[in-house]
């Protein structure tokens, strides 16, 4: 049964990154400010290759060694997104500080998030295996995954990567769903968590503003501003229905797509 849901999950992958590389050389073709036409999907190709020789190599590690290095990976990915809010490290773009730039050469900018993802997947599965029979305990059922979950996505969610941190809090409410975490501790906190995005939603000018263009998309002046991705999204819509007119043949890239 395993091998089988391995394989879905694999196809699965595969296609995804065949879907996207196909559409990334349909519209990288028409971005202004590159010099080959190729750029942006040779760029992804080559991030592709060196995921799957990871993916390659840490499939032949076994699942014993994870969990040993458990702890200091979580420590590491914890710092890393420490890294985000340090002046000599972060990257801010868009008033967003997601990404880290070491003093390191070659090491281009990334994102500790993207990392902390799988870690904290890694970190709560290493925790629910090595205390299987206290799932269902107050502490090492609930508050003490909770707090390996919390620290992560909090670091995360002052990055203002709001969208991240949420993932990540469905991840993590979804893994401990399956273990076997009592409701009448996951649900008055999932509640509260469901409450506090709201909140800061609702009183963040920038994310409050894409619901209202979202909302008024017909304004002349959003389909020109913030509304602009929304809008071209439903003219191709319009344009080509479900189906869309055939691959490279869209025309609502003309013109619109820059580098930056």
């Amino acid at each position: 049964m395993i091998r089988y849901c391995s394989a879905i999950l694999c196809a699965a992958v595969a296609a995804l990154i065949a879907l996207g590389l196909v559409m990334l050389t349909s519209t990288g073709a028409w971005v202004h400010g590159v010099e080959s036409p190729y750029h942006f999907v040779g760029r992804q190709a080559l991030y592709m290759g060196m995921g799957l020789i990871g993916a390659g190599v840490l499939t032949r590690w076994p699942a014993e060694r994870f969990r040993k290095l458990a702890p200091c990976i979580f420590v590491a990915v914890c710092v890393l997104l420490i890294l985000c809010y340090v002046p000599a490290t972060k990257v801010e773009i868009y008033g967003s500080k997601r990404w880290v730039q070491l003093p390191v050469p070659g090491i281009p900018p990334f994102q500790p998030s993207e990392i902390a993802r799988l870690v904290v997947v890694i970190c709560m599965s290493t925790w629910f295996g090595r205390w299987q029979s206290e799932i269902h305990t107050f502490w090492r059922g609930f508050v003490i995954p909770g707090i390996i979950a919390g620290i992560p996505i909090l670091l995360i969610a002052g990055e203002t990567d709001v969208g991240t941190a949420l993932s990540m809090s469905v991840a993590v409410g979804a893994i401990m769903f399956c273990v076997g975490t009592r409701l009448r501790y996951a649900v008055p906190m999932a509640l509260a968590v469901i409450s506090a995005a709201v909140w800061y939603v609702m009183n963040d000018p920038n994310r409050m503003t894409r619901i209202k263009v979202w909302q008024e998309i017909g304004n002349p002046d959003h389909q020109l501003d913030q509304g602009m991705q929304q809008w071209r999204a439903l003219l191709a819509l319009g344009h080509g229905g479900p189906w869309g007119v055939g691959l490279g043949n869209g025309i609502e890239k003309f013109g619109t797509l820059n580098k930056t």
